[in-house]
């Protein structure tokens, strides 16, 4: 997943669509896909995809915790919906966009 990690405004669902070739990750009207990368060593392992509802706290934490081990480090950028995750069994880190100092919140 080089090309999410490399993506100067992040990585939008729509663009991943257009690299992997997919017909379609999610239905206009129908919720947002979030998905989550595993570290593996200097590279990403496992990419998990899910469709939500929205970005909000409720539908983005059942998503880490079904997908992500208790005790990893999560790293996302400021979105308030991830909040939840410091009072958790989490690691949570916030990253900025390279070349900014404001969190997407």
């Amino acid at each position: 997943m080089w090309w999410v990690t490399t993506q100067k405004n992040g990585a939008s669902a729509l663009g991943l669509q257009r690299v992997l070739g997919l017909k379609a990750m999610r239905q206009p009207g129908h919720g947002c896909t979030s998905f989550t990368a595993q570290e593996d060593g200097a590279g990403i392992g496992r990419i998990r995809l899910r469709q939500i509802v929205d970005a909000s706290a409720q539908s983005l934490v059942p998503f880490v915790r079904e997908s992500v081990v208790a005790g990893s480090t999560v790293h996302t950028d400021g979105w308030l919906g991830y909040l939840p995750l410091k009072s958790s069994e989490y690691q949570h880190e916030v990253t900025c966009l390279k070349g900014s100092t404001k969190t997407a919140s």
